[in-house]
């Protein structure tokens, strides 16, 4: 390598490690549920694994089935990719979402920075949630559309910032978060369609962190609340409640027709292997019959926030599954990850760019695996150490 290279990588990494930036990749040391069940010596609290299927019987069977005798799909969908399977996904969560059309991706980033930037051009304006993950953001880029960015939930930015929008730009796609990844909050959908109905706009919504979590039969936020059926385009994955791998879009046919002749990556990356299809098959019906771990989550979660609350702790206005601990500091957000590690609890330590600076985190992803006993055991490890940094309520 040359010199100036070699010097050049050796600076940012001083610098990013000074500024308590750097990231390692660290293996998860167990395969966890419950540190009180005498099987697994850690409570795992960074995983996305919300329903606990990661582990389920039903949809291993499936990805392990005899009948699976090819790895991958061998090619991208438009050129001899798709397989049964894949159609019968995509009529499935159609299906589901009560939706003319579904149309599957190998990751919610490649579903969002592809659909983003197919739907809308140099020309358009994007309107979006300032705290929208970076697919989202990475997505606009890509399109060239003119972004307007409202300030995170406010719904006068928003309609001000729309204003502004529709007397330069014939289409506007709006984009929100339904459950924020890392305030874990809740978008207020029924005002932002009421928005996009009085501006024309088209609304883009991630439900990345809803599906299977909330509404009827996990099918979102935007199910829950009764506009889902006013919800242009919504994107969700299956790495997360579904315990597997992938995403997925739904929306009326002429929409996903687009996508299919327009989406960079869905025409040129290879299609979703075929185990894994056969897993989200399974793992979607696991989901439609799991109401009683979506009540055992929101039980948890919601004892998890009053306890913290209750002492003070800055957990931003989530309301949700997804608990964040604001310390402000880096050095702070690290140290307590490494403690509790050390005593077997794992979370995250969530810093910039990820999240804006100064709002350094722990970040608490809950599982219905655990109960409120399980909180008890992470609150005994995790408020002295709070406390200690001056972030508990005497």
């Amino acid at each position: 390598m040359h010199t100036n290279w070699l010097s050049w990588f050796e600076k940012q990494s001083r610098l990013t490690q000074a500024k308590g930036l750097q990231r390692n990749i660290e293996v998860n040391p167990n395969e966890m549920t419950s540190a009180k069940n005498g099987v697994n010596q850690y409570i795992d609290l960074t995983s996305n694994d919300y329903l606990g299927l990661t582990f389920n019987k039903d949809i291993l069977s499936a990805m392990t089935s005899d009948a699976i005798t090819k790895v991958g799909a061998g090619a991208a969908r438009l050129a001899g990719g798709t397989y049964e399977s894949h159609m019968m996904l995509e009529n499935m969560l159609s299906e589901f979402h009560g939706r003319q059309a579904a149309l599957t991706f190998t990751s919610g980033y490649m579903a969002n920075v592809g659909a983003i930037s197919a739907l809308v051009g140099k020309d358009d304006a994007v309107v979006s949630d300032k705290l929208n993950h970076a697919s989202i953001i990475d997505g606009v880029l890509l399109s060239k559309a003119k972004h307007y960015r409202y300030r995170h939930l406010d719904m006068v930015d928003l309609q001000q910032k729309l204003e502004i929008a529709v007397t330069k730009h014939q289409k506007i796609l709006i984009i929100s978060e339904s459950i924020f990844s890392m305030d874990g909050d809740l978008a207020p959908l029924r005002e932002i369609v009421d928005l996009k109905n009085r501006y024309g706009a088209l609304l883009y919504l991630d439900e990345a962190h809803s599906i299977g979590v909330r509404g009827r039969k996990g099918a979102g936020l935007a199910n829950e609340l009764g506009v889902e059926n006013q919800v242009e385009i919504i994107m969700a994955t299956f790495g997360k409640a579904y315990g597997s791998f992938g995403s997925y879009l739904v929306a009326d046919d002429v929409i996903v027709s687009h996508l299919i002749n327009h989406c960079r990556t869905f025409i040129f990356s290879t299609a979703m292997p075929y185990p894994n299809t056969v897993a989200n098959i399974a793992a979607l019906k696991v989901v439609q019959k799991a109401s009683e771990a979506r009540t055992q989550l929101a039980r948890t979660s919601q004892y998890m926030r009053d306890r913290l609350r209750s002492t003070e702790i800055d957990i931003l206005q989530s309301s949700s599954h997804i608990i964040p601990i604001v310390l402000g500091s880096n050095e702070s957000a690290l140290k307590i990850k490494k403690i509790l590690s050390e005593q077997g609890i794992l979370v995250n330590a969530i810093r910039p760019p990820t999240v804006p600076a100064g709002t350094s985190r722990l970040r608490l992803s809950l599982s219905a695996g655990y109960d409120e006993e399980d909180m008890d055991i992470v609150l005994s490890h995790l408020l002295p150490l709070l406390k200690s940094h001056g972030k508990v309520s005497a």
